[in-house]
């Protein structure tokens, strides 16, 4: 396989970046940070900054697409 990572946003890590915002969470970040490290060491392009469309994917060519749309932040 040649999977390949298109982020919408300059980060990756989704919601753990706002949620590890509280100093008891610094995980969160060290997480994401780690999710960027592993995939850049296997050198799996991770492309930031790139909002995939409908038309993007069909003219992919791609067997497989697995589509995260991201989550809903619980506000109490």
């Amino acid at each position: 396989h040649n999977p390949e990572i298109y982020e919408r946003s300059p980060r990756l890590g989704g919601n753990l970046i706002p949620g590890g915002a509280p100093k008891f969470k610094e995980d969160d970040h060290a997480l994401a940070d780690w999710y960027t490290y592993e995939l850049n060491r296997l050198n799996v392009p991770i492309h930031l900054n790139k909002e995939v469309t409908k038309e993007f994917i069909l003219q992919s060519d791609a067997d497989v697409v697995i589509m995260a749309t991201g989550s809903n932040p619980k506000i109490f």
